[in-house]
Parts: C-alpha cells; structure tokens; sequence
C-alpha cells in the first residue's frame, strides 16, 4: 500500500509535459483513461474543491511541511499538479490543503494523526478506507516490487562491523579486567550493536548505485520506492533470540540471507555464542534442562 500512495503521488517530468490545462478533475481522469496523459505528469489544473480551507492550510503549514504548498491553493486557476496526485487528495477530508508531493511512509503517518486529531470517527474511517484501496490499487498498476536482489550489502559495511567490533572488544576487556559487571557489559554492547545496525541501515539509503541492483530506467523509481518504506522506519531487530531470563547472544551474525546463510559459519556462530554464556553461567545448561519441567531441577555435576 505504501508503494501504491508513493507511484500514485510521485511526479516525473517528461520532454514536453505540463503544457496540459484541464478544467476539473473529471476532465483530467477522461484524457488519462484515453491514454493521453499519464497518472505522474505534470498537468495544470484547476482542482476545485479540493483545495481545502485556507485557514486550514495556514494551521497546518508547520506540521505538514512540504507536503502542501507555501500558499493556499485557489482551486479556481490552474494549479501545477499531477492527476495521480489529484486523485490521492479526492481520499482526503473535504477542508484538508491540497497534498502536492511524493507521499511516503512517515508521510502517511502524519496525516493519519492530523484527521484523527480533526475529525470525527466518520469522516476518519471514509479517509482510512479511501487511502487503503488508492495504495493497493496502484500498488498492483506500478508492477513495482522489491526483493533481496534488488538491496546489496552497503560497500562500506564491512568498515562500519571494523569500527563497532573495536569497541565491543574494548568492553570485553574491560568486562575481563573486573572493571566493569556483566550487567554493564552486557548493555555496553546492546548499545553499540544497535547503533551499529543503524548506521548500516542509513547506508543501504544514501545512494541507489550502491543499494540497489537495478540499471534500468525503472531504478530511479524503485530506489525511491525502497526509500519510502526505509525512511519510514521499517525495523527488522530481533528483540530476543534465546530467552531464558537472560539473553544468551550478546554480539551481531555476521552473515545474513544477502550474504549467504552458510551452514559452517552459522554453526561455529552459535557454537562460539554457546560456549561463551555456558562460560560466563555456569548452571545455564542444568536451567535450560529443567526449564520447561514439571519435576524440581535437581543438582547436576558435569565432569571433563
């Protein structure tokens, strides 16, 4: 759905585009329907009703940014627009300011809150219902899709891992040392593996030549699309692999479905992960044994 409001809302200049003037919104929807113009052209049009109030707009204008103009749109005069933009404001309340920008995630956040905020729970869930069936219909009209062949590991990844693990060895040595407890290691390295995953996370962002495997004239949109739903704070964290009133992993896998899942790293990795929390808790195992039993957990003596 995501990806349907951004290709709906998105705008891209064609040789020769934005000489169209049309007088509503049923005038621009026939030319597109013929074929004569396309859903991400710019168009002059004369929006109507749906510019919204202006006393709306200059309510909203801090919290809405570049989503609608500096000015309040007179719906009267031909406005530079786009017709797919034109339609994603048809979903919005009748008083809201014309949106005139790419729409992404957090986009879609924002404005859900503000006609929660505004409305009532009538007119939220007419916005709701007419937001969903825009995104996936145009979901499924763009043919755009995103899969692991499309996102490459960052080139500088491996430097980002260089720099945390320094850091994460210097709190192992501290840890070592006495310095410091456990507790304290063990948060000392939750903090910097999380930091570490989101400086990797904003490197998969920063350039499509470096994230993204496509070269067609389709990439720019598909960079942008990835970037609509990255920026939007989409997070893959594993909270807990192993629970057992205490995490067992403190340290990253370095390997991943990108990379490849191969079976030897995987295993020395959790071998590696094993044995150092056996090492540092000794009745670990004697807890995982009788974690999920019935009878009493009875004293058990491991020779070597």
């Amino acid at each position: 759905m995501v990806i349907g409001l951004y290709y709906l809302s998105e705008m891209v200049e064609r040789e020769g585009g934005g000489d169209r003037i049309f007088i509503d919104l049923e005038e621009a929807e026939m030319a597109y329907d013929l074929g004569d113009i396309g859903l991400q052209e710019p168009i002059k049009l004369r929006v109507g009703d749906l510019a919204g109030d202006p006393k709306l707009h200059a309510e909203l204008k801090d919290h809405l940014g570049d989503l609608i103009p500096d000015e309040p749109v007179d719906g009267s005069k031909p406005f530079d627009t786009t017709f797919g933009r034109a339609l994603l404001n048809t979903a919005l309340p009748t008083d809201f300011p014309f949106i005139n920008s790419a729409v992404i995630k957090s986009d879609l956040r924002t404005l859900i809150e503000e006609v929660i905020g505004r409305y009532d729970k009538g007119v939220l869930q007419r916005f709701l219902d007419a937001v969903k069936a825009l995104g996936f219909r145009f979901a499924t009209r763009s043919g755009l899709t995103i899969g692991l062949e499309d996102v490459k590991t960052p080139a500088d990844k491996p430097k980002i891992l260089e720099e945390y693990e320094g850091r994460a060895a210097k709190v192992e040595e501290l840890f070592l040392q006495g310095i410091i407890t456990d507790d304290e290691r063990r948060q000392e390295l939750i903090e910097i593996w999380t930091e570490a995953t989101d400086k990797v996370k904003d490197a998969m962002v920063v350039r499509g030549d470096t994230t993204l495997a496509t070269s067609d004239a389709a990439s720019e949109v598909l960079l942008s699309a990835y970037q609509a739903i990255a920026r939007g704070q989409i997070d893959s964290i594993v909270d807990e692999l192993v629970h057992t009133g205490e995490a067992l992993l403190d340290g990253p896998f370095r390997i991943s479905p990108g990379l490849g899942l191969h079976l030897v790293p995987l295993a020395l990795g959790l071998l590696e992960h094993l044995a150092n929390a056996i090492f540092r808790h000794p009745n670990l195992l004697e807890d995982l044994f009788f974690a999920h039993s019935e009878t009493p957990s009875q004293s058990i003596t491991w020779t070597t």
